[in-house]
Parts: structure tokens; sequence; C-alpha cells
């Protein structure tokens, strides 16, 4: 093998191992959250300083309701579109809306979908992303 594919392998382990390392708190609180239903183990691991992320929100959301834990997803969504207000957050909301949406009714308050969810936001995404 050619040393540049020795580099090349050793720079993808490395970004691998980093972005396992960075996003490690998050996937466990988000096993937490499933097994609990109790979002505060996912508001913990994003905290403060990664708030600004829309794609931590996205994937803690994703995976919740992936394992069908989507009461914890819609908490998680009224939580995340009041400290960032990116089209996915509301993309997401949306879905709740559509495809659960007893659990909508439950989660989602008047003032919330008054004053917080845009829905021309969630247009803008879909099966491809947002954009």
């Amino acid at each position: 093998m050619s040393p540049f594919l020795w580099i090349a392998i050793a720079a993808l382990a490395l970004v691998i191992f980093l972005f396992m390392g960075k996003e490690k708190p998050l996937l466990q609180a988000i096993g937490q959250t499933k097994a609990s239903g109790d979002i505060a183990p996912i508001l913990s691991a994003i905290g403060p300083d990664k708030e600004a992320d829309p794609t931590l929100w996205d994937m803690a959301i994703n995976a919740l309701w992936q394992a069908h834990a989507r009461e914890a997803a819609a908490d998680l969504i009224v939580v995340s579109i009041e400290k960032n207000d990116a089209d996915v957050l509301h993309f997401w909301a949306q879905k709740v809306m559509e495809v659960e949406p007893e659990i909508a009714r439950e989660r989602f308050s008047e003032d919330f979908l008054k004053n917080k969810f845009r829905p021309e936001g969630a247009s803008c995404c879909g099966k491809c992303g947002c954009g």
C-alpha cells in the first residue's frame, strides 16, 4: 500500500474517533431517555454551549422517533425550538402533528403552536434534508 493510503486511513480513523468521543455523552443520554421517557439527560448532554447546533437536536429527536419514544421526542421538540429556531426542528414538530396527532395535542400547547412553531420552516425540509 502507498503511504498516502495509510495517511488517509489514519486521518479517517482519527476523525471517526474524535466525532464518536464528542457525541458519546449524547448517545448515552439518548439511551437513558429511551428507557425512562425523561428528556433531562439529553438536555444535559447538549447543554447551553451546544444549543446552537441543530444537528445535535435533530440526531436526538430522530433517535427517539425511530425508537418509538414519540412522547419524549415531542417533549424534546418543544424545548429544542425554544432554544434553536432551525427549520429541521419545525419539520419534526410538523411530523409529530401528521403522524402522531394525539401526542401533538397532548404535548404541543396552543401557545407553542401559535407563537413558536413555524409551518414555513417545516415545509423547507423533506427526505433530502432542509434547505
